[in-house]
């Protein structure tokens, strides 16, 4: 998805239902998750996520504001997560196994909030799990346990809600994929696990 900003003068438009929504350039790369076809959910230079039509590889017009305040959106295969300045994390999407982290397996089609997560200053989402890196260093995971992603010793089940992960106190940066965590610490190296990987947080 490409990126998005303002656009001012005798083009402005505004979104159905929601008063003083711009219509959206494409400014540079930005995050964006399909959030059902047709749509996607992106993040917006001016602090707010939107939900937009896409046409082609063209975005369109947003539809609805999500969320303001934001810093950070990462997109999963069908699940998004929003970091907002605050620390907060809310989350939308698929939800069956608990990626979407607010206790449930219930499809969220619109932003709640991570059950019980301290303030964080990253995250990432990967295929059906997400994670989190917290204000002091630590980290959260939630969502699929089927490659081992949880660390609970298996590669089965999963939890709708965010676990703490041993080990691990000095984290600035995630990356997720389809199966797998990858963290880099304060000190520059990288802690992984997850599918192709021992289930305990291996240093690269």
């Amino acid at each position: 998805v490409e990126g998005c900003a303002r656009r001012r003068g005798n083009d402005r438009e505004q979104a159905p239902g929601r008063a003083g929504v711009d219509v959206l350039d494409q400014r540079g790369p930005l995050a964006g998750a399909v959030a059902a076809p047709g749509l996607v959910a992106v993040l917006a230079v001016f602090g707010a996520v939107l939900l937009a039509a896409v046409l082609g590889t063209q975005l369109a017009r947003p539809l609805l504001l999500l969320a303001e305040g934001v810093k950070q959106v990462a997109a999963g295969t069908y699940h998004t997560l929003v970091l907002l300045s605050d620390g907060r994390v809310l989350a939308f999407g698929s939800n069956q196994q608990g990626q979407v982290g607010n206790g449930t397996t219930e499809n969220q089609w619109s932003p709640v909030e991570v059950k019980g997560l301290p303030p964080a200053v990253a995250v990432a989402a990967g295929g059906r799990s997400s994670i989190a890196i917290l204000k002091d260093g630590t980290v959260r995971v939630w969502g699929s346990n089927a490659t081992g992603v949880l660390l609970d010793g298996t590669r089965q089940g999963m939890s709708p809600e965010p676990k703490s992960v041993a080990g691990i106190a000095t984290a600035v940066e995630a990356r997720a994929g389809g199966g797998f965590f990858v963290v880099k610490l304060k000190d520059g190296t990288l802690r992984c696990w997850g599918r192709e990987a021992d289930a305990v947080p291996t240093t690269m």
